[in-house]
C-alpha cells in the first residue's frame, strides 16, 4: 500500500515549475517544507532562503524548480484542486442516479479532506488549510490575464468544468451552470475562511455547516430544475 501511494502521480500543469519537484529527492524536499512554512508563517512570510535553511539547501537548488513563490504557490493549489478531482471521481464513480452525484459532489468539495496514508511529502490537510489561506493571492495578481493564457489555472478550470457537468445533469434547466460551480468551489473556501477568522459573523460552530449552506442551496435548485 505505502508503494502504491507515493506512486499516487497527479498531472500538474509544465508552465508552473521549471523542473518536476516530485521526481527527485531534493524537489519533495522542497514541496513537503514549503507546505510546513507556508501553513506556520502564511505566504506572505515565506521566502527561499528560509525554506532553503529549513532543507540544508542553498537558494539557488531551489530556483532551478520554481522562478518565484508565486509559480510554488500555484503549484501547491493546483495539486490540492487535481487531489479533489481525483477525490471526486472516485466517490461518484459508482453513482448512476444524477442528483446523487451531485450530492457527493457537495459532500467532496465541502468535505475536510482526510491525509493518505503513509505519504511520505504531501500532508492533503495542510495543504487544504494553506488553500483556503491563501488561494485569492494565487488569483488576484496583476498578470492574472497573462497567467491564465499561459495555462496556470488549468488545474482549477477543469475542474470546475467537471463540476459544471455534473451540475447540468442534474440540474439540465438551470441556466448558471459554470457559475454555479465556481460558487461551490471558491464559496466552500470563502465559508471555511469566514469560519475560522469570523466565527460571530456566521451561523453556527459545527464544522459541517458549510457543507449544510451548500446542501441547502443547491436543494431548492433541485426542487427548481431538476430532472421531474
Amino acid at each position: 500500500m505505502k508503494k502504491l501511494v507515493n506512486q499516487l502521480h497527479f498531472v500538474i500543469p509544465p508552465v508552473i515549475y521549471l523542473k518536476n519537484p516530485l521526481e527527485t529527492a531534493l524537489g519533495r524536499k522542497i514541496i513537503k517544507h514549503s507546505i510546513e512554512l507556508m501553513q506556520e508563517g502564511g505566504l506572505d512570510g515565506f521566502t527561499f532562503k528560509k525554506l532553503a535553511n529549513q532543507i540544508g539547501s542553498n537558494e539557488s537548488s531551489i530556483y532551478r524548480y520554481f522562478e518565484n513563490k508565486h509559480k510554488l504557490l500555484l503549484y501547491l493549489i493546483s495539486y490540492y484542486w487535481r487531489w479533489v478531482e481525483y477525490n471526486l471521481v472516485l466517490e461518484t464513480q459508482s453513482l448512476t442516479e444524477p442528483t446523487a452525484v451531485l450530492y457527493k459532489t457537495i459532500e467532496v468539495i465541502t468535505g475536510s479532506p482526510q491525509d493518505l496514508p503513509h505519504h511520505d511529502t504531501i500532508s492533503i490537510k495542510k495543504l487544504q488549510a494553506i488553500v483556503v489561506e491563501e488561494y485569492a493571492k494565487a488569483f488576484q495578481v496583476r498578470e492574472v490575464d497573462a497567467e491564465n493564457k499561459a495555462g496556470n489555472f488549468r488545474v482549477y478550470k477543469e475542474l470546475v468544468e467537471r463540476i459544471s457537468t455534473i451540475i447540468q445533469t442534474a440540474l439540465p434547466e438551470y441556466s448558471f451552470k459554470k457559475s454555479l460551480a465556481h460558487q461551490l468551489v471558491q464559496g466552500t473556501l470563502k465559508q471555511q475562511f469566514l469560519r475560522k477568522h469570523f466565527p460571530n459573523s456566521i451561523e453556527g460552530e459545527d464544522k459541517n455547516r458549510v457543507q449544510d449552506f451548500f446542501m441547502d442551496l443547491f436543494n431548492d435548485k433541485v426542487t427548481l430544475y431538476g430532472k421531474k
